[in-house]
């Protein structure tokens, strides 16, 4: 049987995988899983559980849209020939989870989604017990091969642009709270 969601050897590469990642705030280690459902657990240092909370953050179904987005960043990295055999071995399933990133700032959880309009992405803030705060579309530069271009701290919501013409990067902030 082939494995859908790896880029070993002649396999698929899925751009839109389940997410799992490590947030370290506050003496707590957060496991954050999200696939069909989205869930985050906290534990102490000692590995100990201290709790677990389920976001509210469907699933997203796969659009052409939705795929071509995805794919945008990758495709910018690379020349048209290699695009083309690249873009071969892409895979994408039925729905993307319901984040694609996740932090804690200022004591709150906060989720990127994979809803988008236009440059600017979905986020959705939460209070430490899972209750939704606020959902609000902030700009999303799509780039996160090198880095992720944003950062929230004191309520503010800040992010670099590239600025081609003069070929440098410059930080903006936007209010949240």
């Amino acid at each position: 049987m082939e494995n859908k969601t790896t880029n070993y050897g002649n396999k698929r590469l899925n751009l839109v995988s389940s997410h799992c990642s490590l947030v370290v705030s506050n003496e707590r280690i957060f496991i954050v899983d999200s696939a069909r459902e989205t869930f985050i657990r906290s534990y102490n240092h000692r590995g100990n559980l201290l709790n677990e909370v389920k976001l509210d953050l469907n699933p997203e179904k796969i659009t052409r849209a939705l795929r071509e987005k995805v794919a945008g960043e990758v495709k910018e990295d690379m020349n048209e020939e290699r695009w083309k055999e690249f873009k071969k071995k892409l895979y994408f399933p039925d729905s993307a989870p319901g984040l694609n990133y996740f932090g804690i700032f200022d004591n709150m959880m906060v989720a990127r989604t994979y809803r988008f309009k236009g440059d600017k992405a979905e986020f959705v803030f939460f209070d430490m017990t899972g209750k939704e705060l606020k959902r609000v579309y902030l700009y999303d530069s799509g780039r996160t091969s090198n880095g992720i271009p944003f950062c929230f701290h004191n309520g503010y919501f800040y992010y670099i642009k590239e600025n081609y013409d003069a070929e440098t990067w410059e930080l903006f902030s936007e209010k949240l709270f």
